[in-house]
């Protein structure tokens, strides 16, 4: 092979060498907005039925929900009655008397279908709280006639999980589809 010829090729490598990598810094750039706005749901509450013992054998409708310390392990209904996706706004319920908050949920129409539900053919029922896929405690709510739609839990978060849950509450509605 000649000099001009060992040169050329060595040009051609070059060029290639440089076309692949700004092809993949194209690539790159065009993929991190993607990534960014593709993040999941966080600080996102779901309310489960607890299964009585002969429910339990249909292990089809039922999963297993861990805590997240791993301490707490809750059969629970794989569905829940309803989430995040039905809440659309919340405020922080601090109990002096626990040091933890508990939170009042303002739920869309159909969270507002889904406690009517809840209450009204599932009365004997225990409902577990869940954020983020895991297992936070059993919940009682609160709610009043005047104010449908309106829910008040006990104190199970801290004070930074509440209001995280707060703050993720409009971004987590959409995540959930809008009425």
């Amino acid at each position: 092979m000649t000099v001009a010829a060992k040169q050329l090729c060595h040009d051609w490598r070059r060029l290639a060498g440089c076309l692949l990598l700004f092809l993949l810094l194209l690539l790159l750039l065009l993929l991190l907005p993607a990534c960014s706005s593709s993040r999941g749901p966080v600080f996102y509450l779901s309310f489960h039925q607890v299964p009585s013992d002969v429910e339990i054998l249909n292990r089809k409708l039922y999963i297993t929900l861990d805590s997240a310390d791993g301490q707490t392990s809750q059969v629970i209904g794989k569905y829940p009655f309803f989430d995040s996706a039905r809440i659309i706004q919340a405020e922080v319920v601090p109990d002096p008397a626990s040091g933890r908050c508990g939170l009042k949920l303002y739920l869309d129409r159909q969270g507002v279908s889904a406690w009517r539900e809840v209450t009204v053919y599932h009365r004997a029922t225990t409902v577990v709280a869940a954020m983020d896929g895991f297992y936070v405690g059993q919940v009682h709510f609160a709610s009043s006639d005047d104010e449908p739609g309106v829910l008040t839990t006990n104190a199970l978060w801290s004070e930074y999980e509440a209001r995280k849950i707060v703050e993720h509450v409009d971004a987590n509605y959409e995540l959930g589809g809008r009425e």
